[in-house]
């Protein structure tokens, strides 16, 4: 949100004390009683639709924070489901944890309360993560998607090239990435700390905004991560799955001569049909559910309108779609992955499975 944006109540509470106070001895308690009833404006949670936000978040904030937590407990508990698919379905649990242990929370405080109240740090992490966190998720997905294709179209060079040790570098080139391309918003993030009056500077109201060099930079980088985090990943996800669906679908008799020495092939096929239907519809939800939130910040980049209140109460609702990613990829995985399901049911249950009762698909 622009400094703008964020100042106007300031400004207007500003031009009301300086129309309506009248000079006289009770300036003081006039003013004091304004200040007050400025900052007890700055609550919102009696609205009703901060009230569904809330509760929203809440939701979103229990169930993500389970969700994530059970699949990082399964992967990381059972031997044979550390394979190359289930690291990276860890890492975007690791991405989807940041989002609910940092973002979360501080989104939900600052729509209860206007002001920023949690110092200079969190201004800049906060924001600054949750970017890192996207990126990540993105980059997850479109190394996936790359996977399943190098596995379906070519398995015996994939045996060679996605190995677990291989893997593990791609998740660190991915969050070196990640943590790159969102380092101007560490930059261009700060608090703006505002005087209410010159007579009384001890009263202030403090922001946390970016503030760009140039009124076009913030456009340039928000175009940027547009087409770095949805145009590009989207047509290499887009072939990647395209192809490999119209493999699997078509014939399965090269695949069964290829993988001949697999037992029961056909049960290796209708896995792996599984498993990439899985991995399209997580990159689906992921793009649903994230595209609002980017469409509406262009939106507020190139629109000339004045009025911004309607722009801000549509940037939160698309905020809370995104937020809500975080709690998806864990139920998808329950409805779509046999292993997943047994295993959580197991954990449910305080029972441990045994190695021969889940399945093994690559």
């Amino acid at each position: 949100m622009s400094a703008p944006e964020l100042q106007k109540p300031f400004l207007a509470f500003n031009l009301t004390v300086n129309e309506w106070i009248p000079g006289d001895g009770n300036f003081s308690w006039t003013y004091d009683d304004v200040l007050k009833d400025y900052k007890d404006s700055l609550f919102t949670y009696r609205n009703p639709k901060v009230i569904g936000l809330i509760c929203s978040y809440v939701i979103i904030f229990l169930m993500a924070m389970t969700g994530n937590l059970m699949v990082l407990v399964v992967i990381l508990s059972y031997k044979s489901m550390r394979n190359v698919t289930n690291f990276f379905l860890l890492n975007l649990a690791l991405a989807d944890l940041l989002v609910t242990l940092v973002c979360i929370p501080l989104t939900v405080g600052e729509i209860i309360y206007k002001e920023w109240i949690y110092g200079l740090f969190l201004c800049k992490t906060a924001r600054y993560l949750q970017g890192v966190s996207v990126a990540a998720s993105v980059l997850t997905i479109t190394a996936l998607s790359l996977d399943r294709y190098i596995a379906i179209q070519h398995p015996v060079k994939s045996r060679r090239i996605s190995t677990t040790g291989h893997v593990k570098k791609v998740i660190v080139c991915i969050w070196v990435i990640a943590t790159g391309i969102m380092v101007p918003l560490i930059i261009v993030l700060r608090l703006s700390v505002h005087p209410i009056d010159p007579l009384y500077t001890h009263q202030t109201l403090t922001f946390c905004h970016e503030n760009w060099p140039q009124p076009h930079s913030r456009m340039v980088f928000d175009v940027f991560l547009f087409i770095f985090i949805y145009v590009v990943p989207g047509i290499m996800v887009v072939f990647s799955y395209s192809t490999t669906g119209c493999h699997l679908l078509m014939g399965t008799n090269r695949l069964h001569r290829q993988d001949s020495d697999i037992h029961q092939s056909n049960k290796v096929v209708a896995g792996r049909r599984r498993v990439a239907r899985m991995l399209l519809l997580l990159a689906v939800l992921f793009a649903v559910s994230w595209m609002p939130y980017y469409i509406v910040v262009l939106f507020m980049d190139f629109s000339d309108s004045q009025d911004s209140n309607q722009y801000l109460s549509a940037l939160s609702f698309a905020l809370l779609l995104g937020h809500s990613h975080s709690a998806q990829n864990p139920i998808l995985y329950c409805f779509m992955n046999t292993n997943f399901r047994r295993t959580i049911l197991g954990l449910l249950r305080c029972r441990r499975l045994l190695p021969n009762e889940l399945s093994r698909t690559k």
